[in-house]
Order: C-alpha cells, then sequence, then structure tokens
C-alpha cells in the first residue's frame, strides 16, 4: 500500500512541477548555483578593492615621506618670461577677462 501511496505522490508531483514549468517558482529551486557564482564574483572585487586599497595607502604614506623630507627640487624651465615669479602672476592675473563665462 504504501508503494502505491508513493507513485501517487510521485505522479501529483511531476503534474505539479509541469503547472510551474517556466514560471519564477522553478527559478527559486534552480538558481542555487547562480546565487554561489554570485557570491564568488562579490568575494573578488571586495579582495580586488581591500588590495587596492593597501596599494594606494602605500603610496599616501611614501608622497607623505616625500612631503616631511624637505621641498621639491623643480626640474622643469618654470621661470621662462624672466622676473620675479610674483610679477609674472600679477601680470597674469591682470590680464584675464571681468566675467567669464557669465552673463
Amino acid at each position: 500500500m504504501a508503494k502505491e501511496e508513493k507513485k501517487v505522490e510521485n505522479v501529483e508531483h511531476a503534474e505539479h512541477a509541469e503547472e510551474h514549468k517556466g514560471h519564477a517558482h522553478t527559478a527559486h529551486h534552480t538558481a542555487g548555483n547562480a546565487g554561489n557564482t554570485k557570491l564568488w564574483i562579490m568575494a573578488a572585487v571586495l579582495g580586488l578593492l581591500i588590495i587596492l586599497a593597501g596599494v594606494q595607502a602605500v603610496q599616501l604614506a611614501g608622497i607623505k615621506e616625500k612631503i616631511a623630507s624637505g621641498p621639491a627640487v623643480s626640474t622643469a624651465g618654470g621661470n621662462t618670461q624672466g622676473g620675479a615669479p610674483a610679477t609674472n602672476l600679477k601680470k597674469s592675473l591682470d590680464s584675464l577677462p571681468q566675467m567669464v563665462g557669465g552673463c
């Protein structure tokens, strides 16, 4: 008797599954692997972000050390117009238009 009941249950389950085939209900049962993959991708991205933050922290420490060691020496041409830098700045500011991008 128990064997026949199981057979009936299996048939009913199969019929029920067929009714819901393609519906969101079946996605719930088959989403196990997809959820696992998403979890691994998120973990990999999080790991990458942590590594990048570490690299930036090391770079920042190096920059702070350079700043603390003294003024940087400029190797660029710098003052190409001659004269004091303050004078050149004043000339540059005087030559600007009064209104930029306004009405």
